[in-house]
């Protein structure tokens, strides 16, 4: 029998010691609570505009989503594309070095389940 709680936990444990050794950047908890909202909208062909991510409003006010998202900017784990049909409105997306954050996350806990 698998026991999910020991995976998730080994799975913590992979994520903070990589955190630690650097392969994997520290996000404070909102800011990866934003990037995940972006990465699961973009999985799925559907990328938020940034009018849309500031109504998140079950992750934070609009003035904290809207700082978040450019520090998610500025480490470049998100960027903006304008959008062809309208270039007033912008969509974020995840970068590549935000794709690699994903992949390594995803390789971490393949290792904490096949452990």
């Amino acid at each position: 029998m698998v026991n999910l709680a020991n995976n998730y936990l080994r799975f913590l444990l992979q994520v903070h010691r990589t955190t630690k050794t650097g392969r994997l950047f520290d996000l404070e908890p909102v800011c990866s609570r934003l990037l995940d909202e972006i990465a699961i909208k973009d999985q799925h062909e559907s990328p938020l505009t940034v009018t849309a991510l500031m109504s998140l409003s079950h992750i934070a006010s609009p003035a904290t989503l809207h700082r978040k998202m450019q520090q998610l900017i500025q480490v470049g784990l998100v960027e903006l594309a304008i959008d062809a049909d309208n270039k007033r409105s912008k969509f974020v997306r995840i970068s590549k070095k935000g794709h690699r954050r994903y992949q390594t996350l995803s390789a971490l806990m393949a290792d904490a389940s096949a452990a």
